[in-house]
């Protein structure tokens, strides 16, 4: 007999459930002129994938202090996109699938909260739970707030995402993140950083955390 492993599902949105990557890539390349940084080449916005966020910062030359500035401005571009942005294939029938369980299923993300909320009316996915911040390197923070804010107990909660920063974060908090590997990172990047576990499908979201923890 199947039951589930945890109780508590977070997703991360962008390169998660939403392929805001080729957006991602044109907003960067519009900012480079207006922050000051370098402005990479299409096979560089490629080889980033292969990159933690901090060496990726370093090669641009972007100042630390820009950090926040970028990212409201990259909210902002974001939103005249979000109605154009695609859903990546099965996610929307596993979060209905965890959804239908019983399960509480939410978003800690760092793009604005109103985006996600277009993106999940427009999709028809039912998630109430949407936790924003915006901050680039404290994901940690923003998960450990999240999961006191709902008094959520650690052994319930999994994070799924599609970076390395997502994987460290859970280390930090003390939680099992599964690690998606259609996302930005690559499955060979996020490999060395060992998340609980990397999936290659939603579907196999739902075929993991239906397992019972023996048979793993």
């Amino acid at each position: 007999m199947f039951y589930m492993r945890k109780q508590i599902i977070i997703f991360d949105f962008d390169g998660t459930i939403a392929n805001t990557l080729p957006v991602i890539k044109q907003i960067i390349i519009r900012l480079a002129y207006s922050f000051g940084f370098k402005t990479p080449t299409e096979d560089q916005m490629d080889q980033y994938r292969s990159k933690q966020y901090k060496k990726i910062i370093k090669e641009l030359q972007i100042p630390l202090y820009k950090i926040p500035f970028l990212l409201q401005a990259g909210r902002n571009e974001m939103s005249n996109s979000i109605h154009h942005t695609n859903i990546f294939p099965g996610i929307k029938e596993c979060i209905q699938r965890l959804i239908n369980n019983k399960l509480t299923v939410g978003i800690l993300t760092s793009n604005s909260k109103i985006n996600v909320e277009i993106f999940l009316k427009k999709h028809h996915i039912p998630i109430k739970i949407i936790h924003n911040e915006l901050n680039l390197f404290g994901k940690d923070k923003a998960l450990d707030r999240l999961i006191k804010q709902y008094k959520w107990d650690k052994n319930q909660v999994i994070y799924i995402g599609d970076e390395v920063r997502d994987i460290e974060a859970c280390h930090t908090v003390g939680i099992d993140v599964i690690a998606v590997s259609w996302g930005f990172n690559q499955k060979e990047l996020l490999e060395k950083f060992n998340p609980t576990v990397i999936v290659k499908h939603p579907n196999d979201i739902y075929k993991y955390l239906s397992k019972p923890s023996c048979s793993t």
